[in-house]
């Protein structure tokens, strides 16, 4: 499997439509148009930037997403800091894969080996949400746990857009390109099933 391949796979999402960033308006607008590969590819050649919503018709994801970005409350000249995430990942040993965002934050990923409901990712992306900055309350994807008719769910931005930009980091803080970070998440993709251990890390209903 080559790198865009995998890349496909790994954000499989909803195939109802995606997100589609617009120059003239700096902001993205929703397509309803199938991401296809080569809308996909397009994205990593850099033609243009797509969000991919998680979230299927049927209700399940492959993958869980946490955006924590907090510029807005630090000030221009905050930098995230990326080292001391990723050390507490490592010291806790969660199945999360960090990669920076489009406006300089982190993205941190749960990949799966196959769809699993939405509302049993949420969950456990609260779970680390909490556990890394002692909070629920952070953008959190899935973003729904089921779809109504006509809903198109919430998208989020995808790594690698050009090809070198919002690069994915592995353990040990290294940023890798497309071909390293695939073969890097070849390595983080779990069964949710395996990963029960995992709610231990916070009550069952969070504290405030």
């Amino acid at each position: 499997m080559n790198a865009e391949t995998q890349f496909v796979s790994l954000y499989s999402g909803n195939q109802r439509g995606y997100g589609l960033y617009d120059l003239k308006t700096d902001e993205y607008k929703f397509e309803h148009k199938t991401p296809t590969v080569d809308v996909i590819k397009d994205h990593l050649s850099g033609k243009h930037s797509i969000g991919i919503v998680p979230i299927t018709d049927d209700g399940l994801c492959k993958f869980g997403k946490i955006d924590h970005d907090p510029h807005h409350k630090k000030g221009k000249d905050y930098k995230y800091p990326f080292d001391a995430l990723q050390k507490k990942i490592n010291f806790l040993n969660l199945p999360l894969v960090v990669s920076k965002s489009k406006r300089g934050g982190a993205h941190i990923t749960l990949f799966l080996k196959r769809p699993y409901p939405a509302n049993e990712v949420q969950h456990m992306m609260k779970k680390f949400a909490y556990t890394l900055f002692g909070t629920k309350d952070l953008e959190i994807f899935p973003k729904q746990i089921e779809l109504g008719a006509g809903e198109d769910g919430s998208f989020i931005n995808l790594p690698y857009k050009g090809g070198n930009s919002r690069v994915m980091l592995n353990s040990e803080g290294k940023e890798l390109n497309l071909q390293e970070a695939m073969e890097y998440s070849a390595s983080r993709v779990h069964m949710l099933e395996d990963l029960k251990p995992f709610k231990l890390l916070a009550k069952k209903d969070f504290p405030e």
